[in-house]
C-alpha cells in the first residue's frame, strides 16, 4: 500500500492521516462495507482462522486489534481468483 510505509515514529500518524484522506477521495466508488473495513486499524490482530466456506471464497477471523473497540472481526472475501496457501497465515500477526 503506497500510503502506509512507516514502521514507527511520527511518520506513522502522518501516513495514517494521508491514508484516511485517500479513502475519503474514493469513498463514492466503493461499497460502504468496504469503506468501513478500510478505516479499521487492524494493527496487532492475530489471524485466528481461515476457511473456504464456498468455492472461490475465504473467511478470515482476526483477534481483537490493538486500536479498535471490537473483540474480533471476520472478513469474507468472494470471487477469489487464484488459490494460495492461507493456512500459512494462521497465527501470524498484522503489523499495519
Amino acid at each position: 500500500m503506497t500510503h502506509l510505509r512507516a514502521t514507527n515514529g511520527p511518520a506513522v500518524d502522518s501516513e495514517w492521516v494521508e491514508y484516511q484522506k485517500y479513502l475519503q477521495s474514493i469513498k463514492d466508488r466503493n461499497p460502504e462495507s468496504l469503506f468501513s473495513f478500510a478505516q479499521l486499524n487492524l494493527h496487532d490482530s492475530e489471524v485466528l482462522k481461515i476457511t473456504a466456506p464456498r468455492k472461490n471464497s475465504l473467511s478470515i477471523v482476526l483477534s481483537k486489534p490493538a486500536h479498535e473497540e471490537i473483540d474480533s472481526i471476520t472478513v469474507r472475501v468472494e470471487q477469489v481468483a487464484k488459490a494460495f496457501a492461507p493456512e500459512k497465515f494462521v497465527n501470524q500477526w498484522l503489523w499495519g
